[in-house]
């Protein structure tokens, strides 16, 4: 159905996501409250256990 492609791709996104929120909250830290990059950092491991299953 997914590809191995397609969960390291979106893993990928999602780590840039967190790169860029981290970044943004240390020039804006009120906006650490709303989106937090943890819960990006775990649907990039989520992505990235899947796309490891989906290889087997």
């Amino acid at each position: 159905m997914f590809s191995l492609k397609f969960f390291v791709t979106l893993g990928c996104i999602f780590l840039a996501g967190a790169a860029i929120l981290r970044g943004i909250g240390f020039i804006n830290p009120p906006a650490m409250y709303v989106f937090k990059p943890s819960s990006l950092l775990i649907l990039a491991n989520i992505s990235f256990v899947l796309a490891i299953l989906a290889k087997k």
